[in-house]
């Protein structure tokens, strides 16, 4: 399954963006505020939402709004629980929502401005396997945490419960042969040791014994995170990835080395979305889709941008980096290097300028 398409009108900071995917990757930039989260969020929250097999309008409705009122963390406890997804803004008397996938697949949704969620449509065909990777670390927090999730009312959102279920899957019985290369990468190069399950807590080996994960630096447990659900099947061929701010927590030489392990995962048909304030993440990105590199994939740069925080964001959207011209990424490093330039090269002063005959 490949999703295709998004259409989102008067949801959260958005009054109206369309979004047309790229069956790779697709990369959102933009500053705070702009709805890079929401829209990984937006897209999970429909892919959770569908009921196999298929449920009747009001079940599916309410399995519905129950996805987005606890993947945005809204006041779940309310029959209005979700209203607050509705933008804030002069004519917003409701939000709507679309999502298309290959083969044939949709979602059209309503919010209105009471929280009542109505299903226009969702038909569904080809195989849901979405994983959402948040930018905090899940890792550590696994031992206990779905089922506490599950019991008591607590302030992470349940994005945090489906990844902590997903990596207590047990390893395929056998391991999928196309993706030996990059869990060789990922465990031989970037976190040099060995993930294990034992008595409900994660370890690392590093070659001198296992480590409790709680001791194991932040980003060294992301790349084992994406280790462990590359080898129990939860990241396969066909699997939607979702990630917010991969470069969370990584130092540069991690960031540069995860690069051709995304472009690996897209290559072998995992379609991937990337939420990133990153540099080296996205430009590194760009380039893979700029100079066509081997193996080719198709990649689409989306730019998230607004002039007051009160203004609805606007979406720019591009085949690299390159084409989009609202890049705060690098319109920021740009300041920082003529910023730089100036404190080693000062102008010179005015009697300077006068000694050389200048007026």
């Amino acid at each position: 399954m490949k999703l295709t398409e998004l259409k989102l009108r008067n949801f959260t900071v958005f009054e109206e963006a369309d979004f047309s995917f790229a069956p790779g990757i697709n990369v959102f930039i933009g500053e705070n505020g702009t709805g890079k989260s929401h829209v990984l969020k937006a897209l999970y929250a429909v892919l959770k939402g569908v009921r196999v097999p298929q449920a009747d309008k009001s079940e599916a409705e309410r399995w519905q709004r129950e996805r987005f009122a606890e993947i945005f963390k809204t006041d779940s406890g309310t029959p209005a629980a979700v209203k607050s997804l509705v933008r804030v803004g002069e004519g917003a008397e409701a939000a709507s929502l679309m999502v298309a996938a290959e083969p044939q697949s949709e979602t059209r949704l309503k919010i209105a401005s009471d929280g009542e969620l109505v299903l226009d449509s969702q038909n569904w065909t080809g195989r849901l396997d979405p994983i959402f990777l948040p930018a905090r670390d899940v890792l550590a927090m696994y031992e206990g945490f779905a089922p506490i999730y599950d019991r008591h009312r607590i302030s992470f959102d349940e994005i945090y419960r489906d990844a902590c279920v997903a990596l207590g899957l047990p390893d395929l019985r056998v391991a999928d042969k196309q993706f030996a290369d990059l869990l060789a990468e990922l465990e031989h190069s970037m976190l040099r040791g060995t993930v294990t399950l034992a008595n409900d807590r994660f370890y690392v080996d590093f070659g001198a014994g296992k480590h409790e994960a709680h001791l194991v630096a932040e980003g060294l447990r992301k790349i084992a995170t994406l280790v462990q659900l590359i080898r129990n099947g939860s990241i396969q061929p066909g699997s939607v990835l979702l990630w917010d701010e991969p470069e969370a927590n990584l130092n540069p030489r991690l960031i540069a080395k995860i690069v051709p392990v995304l472009h690996g995962l897209a290559a072998k048909g995992v379609q991937i979305f990337i939420a990133t304030h990153d540099y080296l993440l996205s430009h590194k990105l760009s380039l893979i889709a700029e100079h066509h590199l081997d193996p080719e994939i198709t990649m689409r740069f989306f730019a998230l941008h607004r002039q007051n925080i009160l203004d609805p964001v606007e979406v720019e959207a591009a085949p690299t980096l390159a084409d989009i011209s609202s890049n705060s990424i690098l319109d920021e490093y740009a300041h920082h290097y003529e910023e730089e330039r100036s404190l080693y090269q000062p102008e010179p002063e005015e009697d300077e300028q006068n000694e050389q005959g200048e007026p």
